[in-house]
């Protein structure tokens, strides 16, 4: 089951017979949240059909038939915003359906033969790139009106391949990638309505999979290969043409604030999905998430980027992780859906509730999920909750403090830093002996640089423990200010403190000049006094006292890691 959650209801979208559908392909969240879409290839017939589902009831409003020949699996589907419009595309048209309370008003006809298009946020525009064919060796970037598919304005005219194109969230300005028959690649960055070129950032020869914009529209991620049998992600500032960044991975998701971007790491001739790295807005990596089983298949950010939804596989089951974006620990595990075909494929976040969905425990079905912990007994399928019994349970649900997955306490991470002078580690021994009784707790990991283990990479090994660590040490001494590795590491750690609220103390273990203007001077030392350790008559004394306040610190972090997701 899953954790922390309440199963609410289950959506079949069967007709009777296991034959009559292939499985569902999306699902979708109306704007209001009042209404499921979700749409899935029949086997019987050619082409799709699309199920309304009401949220107070789980109940089947109606079904939308688009009927292809030969059946197509390419299709996107989409809200228009700031409207009723649902917009079904296939890569031979795009049809535009209205509906008021499930029920189907009209359909338009097809639009035309589109090949790269992408909708316009505020819904009013199509942009089209049809490629050159026949006698005509130029591609145009058109413009069209979303209702009724008018040609509004043809943009700059190349004999190159247009496969990838973006909207800014402004809707102001288009990202397009472009494979010029010279072999290389560039990111056209337009600003349709004025109809100009504002830059083409050079992008070397391979095409993208995937160009995103940023949500505040300001950065610009481009996916592609690397060249070298791998992927790389781009981050580029798009309206001053600067690269800022090349990290390695595929499929980049911002989070709803911009302020962090996931992508995964590939590894093998399999391509498996290992890890998740986290990246701030300037690349620099933040965390590391691993997978409990053999790759990760999916991921997909809560709307107010509080948590992050994944899906881990070992080919016979599968994990569902909810993140904490806080401290990156596991909130909410699933591991038993009974699913036949022993996969999630599907995440589905409702805009406004802590609800969400995901594929159900039947071959063609999908889960209703509420995100907090309740003792009820949950409906079944046919059963109704009404908006009442929803809203019910999201204000009884803000009263209780969610516990962590499986029942266990999440890990408590602490990272003690200090030069590697013998003097400095003498004093680090003392410390570490008075933090026994914090050691011999067993959700506590309590790490130094000397135990890293011969052979590894010890970067990566001080990376991760950085990026982990919910209490960080810095013994301040002048061999440890004169250490490149140390003074980086107070950077990394300011960092963290920002962007998830680490706890960041210096420790003054010997007297050192300016310490104040380091990265951390600004914060509280240890001891309270600023007196440095070393040349104390007390200092045993002092050593106690650092290690029990150190204690205390532990125990307030262990009441955060315990708080639960309040909306």
């Amino acid at each position: 089951m899953l954790a922390d959650a309440t199963l609410l209801y289950t959506l079949n979208h069967m007709d009777g017979d296991r034959t009559e559908s292939n499985g569902i392909i999306h699902a979708l969240w109306s704007p209001d949240g009042q209404q499921l879409i979700t749409s899935s290839l029949s086997k019987r017939q050619n082409g799709r059909k699309l199920r309304v589902w009401d949220l107070t009831s789980g109940k089947l409003l109606d079904t939308l038939a688009i009927p292809t020949t030969p059946p197509i699996t390419a299709f996107s589907l989409f809200w228009l915003p700031a409207s009723q419009h649902l917009v079904s595309a296939l890569r031979d048209d795009v049809q535009a359906w209205e509906l008021t309370n499930g029920k189907l008003l009209n359909a338009a006809p097809p639009h035309r033969h589109l090949n790269t298009w992408t909708c316009s946020p505020d819904g009013k525009f199509l942009a089209d790139a049809p490629n050159p064919s026949g006698s005509n060796r130029e591609a145009t970037l058109q413009i069209l009106d979303a209702t009724n598919g008018q040609l509004l304005r043809t943009l700059g005219r190349s004999e190159g391949r247009r496969s990838r194109l973006a909207w800014s969230p402004d809707g102001k300005f288009l990202a397009v990638d472009t494979f010029l028959p010279t072999n290389r690649v560039s990111i056209e960055i337009w600003e349709p309505a004025m109809g100009r070129l504002v830059h083409r950032l050079e992008a070397g020869q391979n095409p993208a999979y995937d160009v995103s914009w940023s949500p505040d529209g300001k950065l610009l991620t481009v996916n592609r290969q690397n060249g070298r049998g791998g992927y790389q992600v781009e981050l580029w500032e798009p309206l001053q043409g600067v690269l800022l960044h090349i990290h390695e991975g595929i499929y980049p998701h911002w989070s709803p604030d911009g302020k962090l971007l996931a992508l995964f790491q590939i590894e093998g001739m399999q391509y498996l999905r290992k890890t998740i790295h986290i990246l701030n807005a300037a690349g620099r990596l933040l965390r590391v998430l691993e997978s409990e089983n053999d790759a990760f298949e999916i991921m997909a950010w809560s709307p107010d980027g509080k948590l992050l939804a994944t899906t881990s596989s070992s080919g016979k089951e599968t994990v569902f992780h909810l993140w904490r974006t806080d401290i990156w620990e596991p909130m909410t595990t699933l591991t038993d859906l009974q699913m036949s075909a022993a996969k999630i494929s599907i995440i589905a976040w409702h805009p406004h509730l802590p609800l969400i969905v995901t594929n159900g425990p039947q071959e063609s079905s999908l889960a209703v999920w509420c995100l907090r912990k309740q003792q009820i007994v949950s409906p079944s399928c046919d059963e109704a909750l009404t908006i009442q019994q929803g809203k019910a349970l999201v204000q009884e649900a803000d009263k209780v403090q969610l516990q962590v997955a499986q029942n266990v306490a999440p890990l408590l991470h602490i990272y003690i830093s200090s030069a590697s002078t013998p003097e400095d580690e003498a004093l680090l021994d003392e410390l570490w002996k008075q933090l026994s009784m914090v050691r011999r707790q067993p959700d506590v990991r309590l790490w130094e640089k000397r135990l890293i283990s011969p052979g590894v990479n010890w970067e990566q090994d001080i990376a991760t423990c950085l990026q982990q660590a919910h209490l960080i040490l810095f013994l301040m001494s002048p061999d440890f200010l004169e250490s490149d590795l140390c003074y980086e590491e107070m950077k990394v750690a300011i960092e963290q403190r920002e962007m998830r609220g680490a706890w960041v103390f210096p420790v003054l273990i010997r007297h050192t000049a300016s310490w104040e203007k380091t990265p951390v001077g600004a914060l509280e030392p240890l001891p309270a006094d600023r007196k440095p350790i070393r040349d104390r008559i007390d200092r045993e004394e002092v050593m106690r006292t650092i290690a029990e306040r150190i204690q205390d610190i532990t125990q307030a972090i262990r009441q955060r890691l315990t708080d639960g997701w309040s909306q």
